[in-house]
């Protein structure tokens, strides 16, 4: 008697299994795709990256120290800062972790230095590909004392991040060098 069962289990068992896949790869944060702010934010945030990039490689190494006045930071303190803060942002309001950073007191070289502003963009990638929506939802409080979004803490890097490519491109011109050309939206 249990034979002739045994094909009708079968069949059932596998018509849950079935069931159970559609339902695991129907929702992002089971199946392990990107959430639909990442899917919106990414493109944006590659874009601003690989300007970010563009403006870093066109300063010869020779300017990198290169400040316009004695009160503003030099071309290689400006991405610096961008790396190290984007590795402070993610880590600790997005992720809740610390990470190892790159040195702040050092001097490096523009290879160097670009090598580390490429690790940053690959750290901030790596969350944006694994966050799920409702974590992007989550709010935190970040260091204004004000409650946010995780969401928005992206946007803040990218916004920081503009804010000092704009002040490279700056420094670009006044050595007479010609920036790369805008990416928008």
């Amino acid at each position: 008697m249990f034979l002739v069962y045994k094909p009708i289990l079968h069949r059932f068992f596998m018509k849950i299994l079935s069931l159970l896949a559609t339902l695991i790869l129907s929702v992002p944060e089971l199946s392990g795709q990107a959430s639909d702010f990442s899917k919106d934010f990414s493109p944006l945030w590659n874009r601003a990256c690989d300007y970010t990039l563009e403006v870093a490689e066109m300063m010869p190494e020779e300017n990198y120290s290169y400040k316009p006045t004695e009160k503003v930071m030099s071309f290689q303190a400006e991405l610096l800062h961008v790396t190290l803060n984007l590795y402070g942002l993610c880590s600790r309001y997005i992720k809740g972790e610390k990470v190892q950073t790159p040195d702040k007191n050092k001097e490096y070289t523009k290879k160097e230095l670009i090598t580390e502003l490429k690790k940053a963009f690959d750290y901030v990638n790596e969350t944006l590909e694994t966050i799920s929506d409702s974590e992007t939802r989550e709010e935190i409080k970040l260091f204004t004392g004000d409650y946010y979004k995780k969401e928005r803490v992206f946007y803040l890097m990218r916004d920081h991040m503009t804010h000092h490519r704009a002040q490279m491109i700056t420094y670009l011109r006044m050595n007479n060098i010609e920036p790369p050309s805008y990416r928008g939206w």
